[in-house]
C-alpha cells in the first residue's frame, strides 16, 4: 500500500485517510492473538527484471512460526516470466 490518500465514504460523511493507517486502525484489535492462538507469517515477494539484458523473476516463500519448532524459506529464479 502507498502513501496515497484515498476517499473514505460512511455515515453520510465524506473524508480521506492513508489506505494502510486505515487498515491498521481498522485490524488493530483483530490482529491480538487469543491466549493458545498460534502467531506465523507467511509471505512471497517476487521480483521481476533484467539480467544482462534478459528478463528475469525471482520468487521467494517464507514460512516462519514464532514457537521456533520450524522456520522454512526458499527462492528460485527463472529466466523470463513465469
Amino acid at each position: 500500500m502507498n502513501q496515497k490518500k484515498i476517499i473514505v465514504l460512511g455515515t453520510g460523511r465524506i473524508g480521506s485517510a492513508i489506505a494502510v493507517n486505515l487498515t491498521a486502525r481498522l485490524l488493530f484489535k483483530k490482529w491480538k492473538l487469543n491466549p493458545g492462538e498460534e502467531d506465523f507469517t507467511v509471505m512471497r515477494i517476487t521480483i521481476e527484471g533484467e539480467e544482462n539484458g534478459k528478463p528475469k523473476t525471482c520468487i521467494y516463500d517464507l514460512y516462519d512460526r514464532s514457537d521456533g519448532l520450524y522456520t522454512g524459506n526458499h527462492g528460485k529464479c527463472t529466466k523470463g516470466k513465469l
